[in-house]
């Protein structure tokens, strides 16, 4: 990674970047050979010494000479007495060369090289007694002329294993001239290629500068002319990608980049920053924690003549203590207050509600905030913390302090309710999408088991489920599909459950039908099959989260749909004994590798104890269960209440099914749990309805529940 540099009467700087430059020559890829790399020509420089004697003949040899030339010593007149006197091996005294920015007075300076193929071979025991720290080593790179040929460095995997062996923390860069995300991917996917399994302790740079050939002419990045916006997004991306492949990221660049040409703002207080400014004081005014210093130092151990000269910034101090606050309470409104933390540039708040979820409030840089208060108790805390280098440290977070919720006495119900069935479904629909769906589900409204495991599978065609009649569409799902206008309709369930006339009316009204079911096993246990199937394709790949009901009820189905939705997983079937049918067995094994977690929603009595043991061999099985289905219902929002986010909740009765069929895809879509209930409720569900102290309540037809037992409850609470 090199620096733009001020060339007399040129504009090609960068021509002499020793880690790219013949990267991109297409003699040298000629000469190195090249195979392709899904689609993308991937070139490959095997260590070859007479190559390398070569490139320092021709490159490496009269560097000292070009840099002399082309520096401005208007900019840093110090530089060029730096250049000429710091060629000599042993110089390990590394303060003396540059001054560092009053803003790391109080950080750790540790001082390392950043090496590729071109550095030749490296003798990093050696490297180490000079006083290095780490090495920072070249993936691989993309070339600069109009194809973008992908280069691997040949000697990443053999300089990393070296430098480990030496003591040497390490990280990579992969030195990019990638237009848009595909290449981006392309070059990610490269560079995680090379690392495979090894631990890096320093972060994976995303090299990011211009580019031209020795003629002059602009490179690829330069010529496709990107925003600033446009190159930050680029940056973001593979360090994104990075970050999810489990390791730091960064980006590096020299400084005219960073201050012209890349939006900062996108980077710097998420990403690592390695500034690249050959100076003996950088004048970079925005934050870095990383500073490339020099290029054309001489290192004892490396073959090259001249190697790149980095120093990193490790912040010594963070804020010390522990804040105190304190909370003073009005009827609306709760203001906090806390102590001041030395060290630290600012103050993160966050609450915890009553069910234990944390949230970050905001941050503030003052020592007190006013807040709005909850309706339930809520618990606040305070962290201080400091922003150096580019880097965010934390204190300890302090001791909670109580804030009791207001004291309200209603809440807001909404009543989905038809004269029929399939009216109270369309009152769904018209909830979850009040204006358009392209696509619904079409189930049986005489038949519980196909239209209770579609609510994942609507969830992921983001999608309401609506209901008919075997052999006709019910006017109220006709009219609300010409209102959503939707132009697709996944028909759950064979011929059987919705008979082919359906379809055909289905298709006059311009609706395109796909029917989903098992034509060799046409029972509810295929269709879940075939529902799953279709979610898998929905998604891409298998499930993470399986859930089992018992196939000849619908209470404890109905407790989950929501859930299974909200976490995009299939919702299958088991008889009694609790063992599996052979669709069922077949789908599992073939999807067993992505599979961790299974589910299995009810009692022994309802699923037998031998499912544990049909279902161990897919993944760590859970049972919740209580004693009837209203207390499996509680067990199963009690257990997923993490994911459980929105603030109201669904009731529907637990005594028929009709009413709820389409529930799922409410609740999935508000992220709130279904309440199974009687006209009674237990002492756990009052327990329930009083910590959870919802906004709305959505009640599914008739519902038969009092609800004036449930608005008591959650007063109780209050």
């Amino acid at each position: 990674m090199r620096a733009l540099k001020k060339f007399t009467g040129a504009v090609c700087a960068l021509a002499l970047c020793l880690q790219s430059a013949f990267a991109v020559l297409p003699a040298a890829a000629e000469q190195a050979g090249a195979h392709t790399d899904n689609g993308v020509a991937v070139v490959s420089l095997d260590n070859n010494d007479d190559y390398l004697e070569q490139l320092e003949e021709t490159v490496l040899g009269d560097i000292d000479e070009k840099y002399l030339e082309g520096i401005d010593v208007n900019d840093d007149p110090s530089y060029i007495k730096f250049v000429k006197n710091q060629q000599q091996v042993g110089v390990t005294d590394f303060s003396s060369l540059i001054t560092h920015q009053d803003k790391f007075s109080g950080f750790n300076k540790l001082y390392g090289i950043d090496v590729s193929v071109y550095n030749g071979d490296i003798d990093f025991e050696k490297v180490k007694a000079e006083g290095y720290q780490f090495v920072i080593v070249r993936a691989g790179a993309r070339g600069y002329g109009a194809s973008g040929s992908m280069i691997e460095d040949s000697r990443f995997e053999e300089h990393v294993d070296n430098a480990h062996k030496a003591g040497l923390m390490v990280g990579a860069y992969y030195y990019t001239q990638a237009v848009n995300k595909t290449e981006v991917k392309q070059e990610v996917d490269s560079t995680l290629k090379k690392i495979g399994s090894r631990k890096l302790e320093m972060p994976v740079y995303f090299d990011i500068e211009p580019a031209y050939d020795w003629n002059g002419n602009p490179g690829r990045l330069v010529a496709a002319n990107l925003s600033k916006a446009q190159k930050a997004e680029l940056c973001k991306y593979f360090c994104d990608l990075i970050n999810n492949a489990g390791y730091d990221s960064g980006v590096t660049s020299c400084k005219s980049w960073f201050e012209t040409e890349i939006d900062m703002s996108k980077i710097e207080n998420a990403y690592d920053v390695w500034l690249a400014h050959y100076t003996t004081k950088t004048n970079y005014a925005s934050d870095y924690n990383m500073w490339q210093f020099n290029s054309t130092r001489k290192v004892n151990g490396v073959y090259s003549s001249c190697t790149d000269q980095d120093v990193r910034y490790i912040e010594m101090t963070k804020p010390i203590g522990k804040a105190k606050i304190t909370a003073a309470v009005t009827n609306e409104k709760v203001t906090l207050k806390w102590d001041s933390v030395a060290n630290a540039k600012g103050y993160t708040v966050y609450k915890k509600d009553m069910d234990g979820i944390i949230n970050k409030v905001g941050t503030y840089s003052g020592t007190t905030c006013t807040l709005t208060r909850e309706q339930a108790d809520v618990y606040y805390y305070v962290q201080a913390y400091n922003y150096v280098g580019g880097k965010y440290y934390y204190s300890e977070l302090s001791d909670g302090t109580k804030v009791a919720g207001l004291k309200l006495t209603n809440v807001d119900e909404t009543k989905l309710i038809g004269k029929t069935r399939y009216a109270t479904a369309v009152s769904i629909s018209k909830e979850c999408f009040p204006s358009i769906a392209n696509t619904v589900i079409i189930a049986a409204g005489d038949s519980y088991a196909d239209s209770l495991v579609s609510s994942p599978l609507a969830a992921a065609f983001n999608a309401p489920v609506l209901l008919t009649y075997k052999d006709q569409l019910s006017s109220e799902t006709a009219a609300e599909i010409k209102r959503l206008g939707a132009k697709k309709a996944y028909i759950i369930g064979g011929e059987g459950v919705v008979s082919k006339n359906v379809e055909n009316q289905l298709k006059a009204k311009g609706v395109t039908p796909l029917r989903i079911h098992s034509s060799y096993v046409n029972n509810r246990f295929g269709t879940s099959v075939y529902v799953a199937v279709n979610m898998d394709i929905a998604r891409g790949k298998g499930p993470t989260d399986v859930f089992i009901a018992y196939s000849n009820g619908y209470a404890d189905t109905l407790a989950v749909g929501g859930i299974a939705a909200i976490k995009n997983a299939p919702i299958l079937y088991i008889n009694k004994s609790g063992v599996l049918d052979g669709a069922t067995k077949n789908y599992l094994d073939s999807v067993k590798s992505s599979i961790k977690n299974v589910y299995i929603i009810g009692g022994t009595g309802v699923i037998g104890s031998k499912a544990e043991t049909s279902l161990a061999a897919y993944g760590t099985v859970k049972r919740l269960a209580g004693s009837n289905r209203y207390e499996t219902c509680m067990a199963v929002n009690k257990y997923f209440s993490g994911i459980l986010t929105g603030k109201s909740v669904c009731v529907t009765t637990g005594l028929n099914y009709p009413d709820a069929l389409a529930g799922g895809v409410l609740a999935a879509k508000k992220k709130i749990p279904i309440v199974i209930a009687d006209t009674s409720l237990s002492a756990n569900q009052q327990a329930y309805f009083a910590g959870k102290d919802p906004d709305m309540f959505y009640t599914l037809g008739g519902c038969g529940i009092n609800m004036n037992l449930v608005q008591s409850a959650v007063n109780s609470g209050r």
